[in-house]
């Protein structure tokens, strides 16, 4: 997986449906963004695909995976520490295209 700078928290889940393991990831500092980096199938590859989800997330916290929705595609929870907000990005079922909706 590529550098990511200021981590705060990562989750892995399989956010496209295509069996592989993903990884999502938040930044507190140093980059303030929730990105998810998607598994082509060779995890010990370090070209795994980065697609932002939010490029403005402030101090970013805690990510949680869930349908919130129910419909089948996992979603992104995540904290925001900077206003004490949740923030829930619903997944449209096409993530690896960015299709995240907040």
């Amino acid at each position: 997986v590529k550098s990511f700078s200021g981590v705060s928290d990562v989750k892995a889940a399989d956010m496209d449906g295509d069996s592989d393991i993903d990884i999502v990831a938040s930044a507190a500092s140093g980059g303030d963004k929730l990105s998810v980096f998607f598994n082509d199938g060779s995890p010990n590859d370090a070209d795994w695909t980065e697609v932002v989800i939010e490029s403005d997330c402030d101090k970013c916290q805690e990510i949680d995976i869930i349908d919130m929705d129910g419909d089948g595609d996992k979603d992104v929870l995540v904290v925001s520490q900077d206003d004490n907000s949740v923030f829930w990005y619903r997944n449209d079922g096409t993530p690896a295209d960015g299709g995240f909706n907040k």
